[in-house]
């Protein structure tokens, strides 16, 4: 990595995988960036690739119900994004956009096979496509208020298996299309004690449910259906005081509405959580 007087910075890497069970593959990321003369502006871009090696549970299975697969190939990604960052009002806000683009190929996903009644992983034939938007806002409002914003649009497909041979594209599973994020801190006027505040919200999630293979529903163009988790927002609070250089408390509320909503189909995410403590140096 390097940084020259014009502004200009550049950084690059590359990385070597010798594998006994897999191919051998070779890896690079390469970033550039330029900060402009008036040194509130930036503009940056990078490239890169991937390659993830097939787990155990994949490779071996898990219980009955998933049977595994020895002859998967490692997933391959290569991705790219472009992003723009500007300073304002003497450096008290920051905005910044990116807009990110990927490709994996050979994902890993999983077939029913009516044959073993059990989940088989198989390496898909087409590429999976993701590109989205990333916004991201900081803005001090006083000495001791200051927000932020985090959002992030995702458009993220996958190919799944057709019943007249081919694949089509379905949306990924897991990665929410919206997710929007608002935070607050909030300092004390004797600086000892700050509350921070977070807002999530997140909408236009899909899972699977593995309850509608292809041989109990009849559904003949994806081995699971494809059901859509209800939208949800996330209230967290938190705060620390500082009782001297060396003492400090800490706790906070998680989840503070006690929302009820899902992240993976089936399973319910944690309710409402209290916790406080103490840390200390010495």
């Amino acid at each position: 990595q390097g940084q020259f007087d014009n502004g200009l910075s550049l950084q690059g890497s590359v990385r070597y995988d010798n594998n006994d069970s897999f191919e051998d593959f070779t890896t690079y990321a390469v970033g550039v960036s330029y900060a402009f003369p008036n040194e509130t502006s930036r503009i940056r871009a990078s490239i890169g690739t991937g390659v993830q090696n097939p787990t155990l549970v994949e490779q071996f299975g898990f219980f009955s119900n998933f049977v595994g697969n020895p002859d998967l190939e490692p997933e391959q990604s290569r991705g790219w994004d472009i992003g723009f960052e500007q300073q304002f009002l003497g450096g008290r806000g920051l905005f910044d956009i990116t807009y990110f683009n990927e490709e994996l190929t050979n994902e890993i996903g999983s077939d029913f096979d009516v044959t073993l009644g059990a989940s088989v992983p198989v390496n898909r034939d087409d590429t999976s496509d993701r590109q989205g938007i990333e916004l991201a806002a900081r803005f001090d409002v006083t000495d001791r208020l200051s927000t932020s914003l985090d959002y992030t649009w995702l458009d993220a497909t996958e190919p799944v298996p057709v019943a007249a041979g081919g694949t089509r594209d379905a949306i990924e599973v897991r990665r929410p299309e919206l997710e929007l994020s608002l935070g607050f801190n909030y300092d004390f006027p004797n600086y000892l004690t700050r509350l921070r505040l977070d807002v999530t919200h997140v909408s236009g999630l899909f899972d699977l449910d593995f309850t509608t293979a292809s041989s109990v529903s009849g559904n003949p163009d994806d081995d699971f259906d494809r059901v859509r988790l209800d939208d949800f927002t996330v209230v967290n609070i938190s705060f620390t005081h500082e009782f001297s250089d060396t003492l400090r408390m800490q706790g906070g509320i998680i989840n503070l509405f006690d929302e009820d909503y899902e992240e993976v189909h089936g399973y319910a995410t944690q309710g409402r959580e209290f916790f406080v403590g103490l840390s200390a140096k010495f």
